[in-house]
């Protein structure tokens, strides 16, 4: 009888188990970003202050990220002198067309280097994430865009044919949720603001990045997904848009 208890408290010990997993199983389901973006033309990787690529972080802390890398080489007539990168975070919302979404701009103007991976460097006096959240929350399961914007001398800032990043905010906390997968260290930027000298530009921030060494405690570990061009952290995908492939 002893025995039969035992064998029986086993396969009870088994089933939760089992079920257990399948739990784990069923909350692990992809998540497919549900938004299109018709002028998304590449995708953007997110560095922190060693140059590592950055996938998730505290919407309080400044600059929201160290340096932003398209995989979107620049059009004709904007790698000139004097060329720039901007980037922008935008709020998706349903049945609202990518290019009506509201927005704002994350930091300064920075020169670039590289024609083939235009980027924007940040310094320690540009924005932490709130400066987006409180001004256009996130409304559509959570999710901001990033775009990173060009101009140039003589041109229009081209603003229809982009490379970007989505990001999900829980609480004070953001995760790259769809990116790209470039080298932080493909080329080089500055920032306006510290070739006109502002005060408190120059330098790196004081703060710990959490997501430049890696998931932190508790976090799924970051994986590349079966889209073309996009790379998925923990369990979250997106499909491959227009111009990524």
């Amino acid at each position: 009888m002893k025995a039969f208890r035992r064998g029986a408290f086993a396969l009870a010990i088994a089933a939760v188990g089992l079920a257990s997993q399948a739990c784990a199983v069923v909350s692990a389901r992809p998540f497919h970003v549900p938004y299109t973006d018709p002028d998304q033309a590449g995708w953007l990787t997110f560095c922190g202050t060693n140059f590592k690529p950055l996938t998730h972080g505290s919407v309080t802390f400044a600059p929201f990220v160290w340096r932003v890398v398209s995989d979107a080489p620049a059009p004709e007539g904007y790698f000139v002198r004097g060329a720039k990168a901007t980037m922008f975070a935008y709020q998706p919302r349903p049945e609202t067309p990518a290019g009506a979404w509201s927005g704002t701009v994350m930091g300064a103007a920075s020169y670039y280097t590289s024609s083939a991976h235009p980027m924007a460097q940040f310094t320690p006096i540009d924005s932490p994430l709130t400066q987006m959240t409180i001004a256009y929350p996130p409304l559509w399961d959570h999710l901001i865009q990033l775009r990173l914007y060009l101009g140039a001398p003589n041109a229009p800032p081209l603003t229809t044919h982009y490379a970007a990043a989505d990001i999900q905010v829980i609480g004070k906390t953001w995760r790259l949720v769809a990116g790209g997968h470039s080298s932080c260290t493909a080329g080089n930027a500055v920032s306006e603001e510290v070739l006109t000298g502002m005060p408190g530009a120059r330098g790196k921030p004081a703060h710990p990045e959490p997501g430049a060494a890696g998931p932190g405690p508790g976090s799924a570990p970051a994986a590349v997904s079966h889209s073309p061009g996009a790379v998925a952290v923990g369990s979250y995908t997106s499909a491959t848009r227009r111009g990524s492939e």
